[in-house]
């Protein structure tokens, strides 16, 4: 019955573009199908909201909002643009005052690859060694193990970037799997073993390494 007089009023109504209330976020997701590109106010508003108060907090010397706005200078986007020189020097913000672990890494990688920054290995090698005693950052292990097996800082040691990619890919980390399976199929630093590498290389690639499958 009440089903009924709804339709009876529709219809005296007659074509209309109203739509029943929807529960708080509902009408976010059901415009955002009609539009890909479509962002509601809200959440725009509260992106920029987040952004002022981590600029804010960075600005009376907070270290955890120093590394992230690293994190969004490096990547761009979400209200900053992306700039690799205000990155590197968030990093260095975080890592030179508080010493976050996760912040030399960052600084590491950039000195490694020369972003936002001149390259320079012998500083990048510095960085990762405090990320990993500080903080066990396994990423970094793998950094160390990728200038140890180019020899980007001192002689080339194998026996040395064998170590560190092992160290990564105890902790789970792709990158240090997969180097340590390119080692083991190579026979740098150790015996071949090509049913091993495969072994690794599964491995990486069950972590999401993007040239593991490829390599497989």
């Amino acid at each position: 019955t009440l089903l009924r007089q709804v339709a009876t009023e529709g219809l005296e109504r007659g074509p209309t573009t109203y739509e029943l209330e929807a529960p708080s976020g509902a009408e976010w997701l059901r415009d955002r199908e009609r539009d890909a590109g479509w962002v509601s106010e809200s959440v725009a508003s509260k992106a920029m909201d987040q952004l002022a108060m981590e600029l804010d907090a960075a600005a009376r010397g907070d270290d955890g909002a120093h590394a992230l706005l690293g994190y969004r200078a490096l990547v761009g986007g979400r209200g900053l643009d992306q700039d690799e020189g205000a990155a590197f020097r968030h990093f260095e913000e975080a890592a030179q005052r508080a010493g976050l672990p996760a912040a030399h890494y960052n600084l590491g990688f950039m000195y490694m690859n020369g972003m936002g920054t001149e390259q320079n290995y012998t500083a990048a090698r510095e960085h990762f060694l405090h990320a990993v005693a500080t903080g066990g950052i396994a990423p970094a292990y793998n950094g160390l193990g990728v200038l140890a097996f180019n020899g980007l800082v001192g002689e080339q040691n194998y026996t040395e970037a064998m170590y560190f990619f092992e160290k990564a890919s105890e902790l789970d980390d792709p990158d240090g799997y997969f180097n340590l399976a390119q080692m083991y199929h190579s026979g740098h630093g150790v015996e071949a073993n090509a049913t091993y590498a495969l072994e690794i290389m599964e491995r990486a690639s069950e972590l999401g390494h993007w040239r593991a499958p490829y390599e497989l």
